[in-house]
């Protein structure tokens, strides 16, 4: 991997570059797993959706796919995002259970 101040130059180029909000998602993304290696990353928008806060997919990099592109903003991993105001979130492993990460198909585990 190249130097941190060469890899935060040539992402910020290609971010600048990039003619929408999705391109630089994906950039994003591509640069978290880059960075974490043996990883994979979405990147979701709080949008609405029939009226309801959810969450949608914009970009994403790595070993996965999604069933679901709409993630309701009141999923129990999520909701915290979508307060106000919003806060960090970590979760141990041991918070969770496979239903709650279920619209994410990994081939590894969480």
């Amino acid at each position: 991997m190249p130097l941190a101040y060469d890899f935060a130059i040539e992402l910020s180029v290609s971010l600048l570059a990039a003619t929408d909000s999705a391109a630089r998602a994906r950039l994003t993304a591509s640069a978290v797993i880059q960075l974490l290696p043996d990883s994979a990353c979405i990147i979701h928008r709080l949008s609405s959706v029939e009226g309801e806060p959810a969450f949608l997919p914009v970009g994403l990099a790595g070993e996965l796919s999604l069933a679901d592109n709409i993630l309701p903003a009141s999923r129990r991993l999520l909701a915290p995002l979508s307060c106000e105001p919003p806060g960090t979130v970590v979760y141990s492993s041991g918070e969770f259970a496979r239903e709650d990460y279920a619209h994410v198909h990994v081939s590894r585990s969480v």
